[in-house]
């Protein structure tokens, strides 16, 4: 590095007069809000104790919504109401009809 590296090329220093912040700070709000909504989903999905939020399920959530989890979801409560063994069909239907519930929560987190 020269001894004037801070000149211009005719002899001139350079000098920051304004600088324009509000992109930087439309950008970093952005991904702030964008953050956010990732949480509210990764937690949705959390809820439905299915495993853990990855980029994995974050890769299928974009690639297929959640048809996928829907799927997984119900094998899983079908298998945990076998485990159970609940033979009540008032109860069952009533766990069953959870699924719905619990689904459109994480996709409501999905469409914000």
């Amino acid at each position: 590095m020269t001894k004037n590296a801070h000149l211009n090329k005719i002899g001139f220093e350079k000098i920051m007069i304004w600088e324009n912040l509000s992109p930087l700070e439309t950008l970093k709000s952005e991904v702030s809000q964008l953050i956010g909504l990732a949480n509210a989903v990764a937690d949705e999905y959390e809820k439905l104790n299915i495993g853990k939020f990855t980029q994995g399920v974050y890769d299928d959530i974009v690639g297929n919504g959640i048809a996928n989890i829907r799927g997984k979801y119900i094998d899983a409560t079908k298998a945990e109401i076998e485990r159970l063994k609940v033979s009540n069909p008032t109860v069952k239907n009533a766990l069953l009809e959870r699924i719905d519930i619990d689904l459109n929560n994480l996709d409501d987190s999905i469409v914000e």
